[in-house]
């Protein structure tokens, strides 16, 4: 990494909230609120594909009956990029399984420390045994997401991740906050560690750069 010893800290006063329509679903592992009719309840996912979630529900005494099957309900769960919600489609619910079609966009309420835009750069990623190739899908000063094909980096693995902004090359300590995969590659989030001033300005001129283009395109992030 760079020599610069300032680094950018997030403090509480620079949070920013917004929310965007995306096509997020939780990953294996996540905890999500259920809520529907006059209910809620909570469920561990168990397994997440484009087409089906499976989720172990948990239901509280007095609840009333989850919806028929065909019947819609919400889900609220959590990462590292926010608060998101998605309604989904029961299929089917046995021996506590529930099993849900994603119906319909999910929507993402944004409360981050930094700005997040499209910004597209190559980055890879290094995880003390292998080095995996990608491209940024969004970047901020608090971390990226990213597009890496078919490989696999589970959450809370420690890498290293090399990528070029501007004409700096920086390596960044990240921690990975999830992965999902895809049919036709996989996704992953990377929380940066502190990173020098000089990156975090470079950044803040890159996002500041990707939401003007966006806005001017009539584009909403």
């Amino acid at each position: 990494m760079t020599a610069d010893h300032p680094t950018s800290t997030p403090t509480d006063d620079t949070l920013v909230e917004d929310a965007v329509e995306d096509d997020r679903r939780p990953a294996r592992g996540d905890v999500a609120t259920l809520q529907w009719t006059l209910s809620r309840g909570q469920a561990r996912v168990l397994r997440a594909s484009e087409e089906m979630l499976v989720l172990a529900a948990v239901l509280p005494r007095n609840s009333r009956p989850l919806p028929p099957q065909g019947g819609r309900l919400k889900l609220r769960w959590s990462d590292v990029d926010g608060l998101h919600e998605r309604y989904g489609s029961v299929l089917g619910l046995s021996s506590g399984l529930l099993h849900l079609a994603p119906d319909g966009p999910s929507v993402t309420h944004q409360r981050r420390r930094f700005f997040r835009a499209p910004v597209t750069v190559d980055l890879t990623i290094h995880d003390g045994q292998r080095t995996v190739h990608g491209e940024t899908i969004d970047l901020s000063e608090g971390g990226t997401r990213a597009s890496i094909g078919h490989e696999t980096l589970l959450p809370s693995t420690h890498v290293t991740t090399t990528l070029t902004v501007g004409t700096t090359r920086y390596r960044v300590p990240c921690r990975v906050v999830r992965h999902t995969p895809h049919h036709d590659g996989a996704e992953v989030g990377l929380e940066f560690g502190p990173i020098p001033a000089s990156a975090a300005t470079m950044i803040r001129k890159h996002v500041f750069t990707a939401q003007v283009r966006a806005r001017s395109n009539g584009q909403h992030r």
